[in-house]
């Protein structure tokens, strides 16, 4: 059986409801897409931060479970940060009127994510202390977008 073949024979409820169809896998990579449908969006017609932690959930598990020797025992954690707008290089390039009018005012915490508030997160989410935390998704966006 294919990595493919293998990831498609899964049962994945949540992933089928949302639409995620899986078109790639092997040992290095996970291609998935999911159609962006009017019940997956906000209004303005932006798709919703949950529908993409619904992605990024699913190919998360199918890479785990593809990379999971036969006699895996446990002790593997695969989670998801999804940030929200952070002060980065390419946020910086909006205009800030834009950014001012338009964003801020959508972010419930009224600023921009950090980078190292990231970086915290995935530092977290790699340490020992975090090995009970699996099949989460971290949102990082100020409230933006809460599931």
């Amino acid at each position: 059986m294919t990595p493919l073949e293998k990831v498609n024979s899964m049962k994945m409820p949540f992933a089928e409801l949302k639409g995620v169809t899986f078109t790639d896998a092997g040992k290095d990579r996970v291609v998935a897409r999911m159609l962006v449908r009017p019940d997956l969006c906000t209004l303005g017609h932006t798709i919703h931060g949950g529908a993409l932690m619904a992605l990024a959930d699913s190919v998360g598990a199918a890479a785990t479970v593809i990379n999971l020797p036969e006699d895996a025992k446990g002790g593997i954690t695969v989670n998801a940060i999804c940030p929200g707008y952070i002060n980065t290089e390419m946020v910086q390039a909006v205009p800030k009127e834009v950014l001012e009018k338009s964003i801020l005012p959508l972010i419930p915490v009224n600023r921009l994510g950090e980078p190292d508030e990231i970086a915290r997160a995935v530092v977290f989410l790699a340490a020992d202390e975090a090995g009970a935390i699996t099949g989460s998704t971290l949102s990082i966006n100020g409230g933006q977008y809460m599931v």
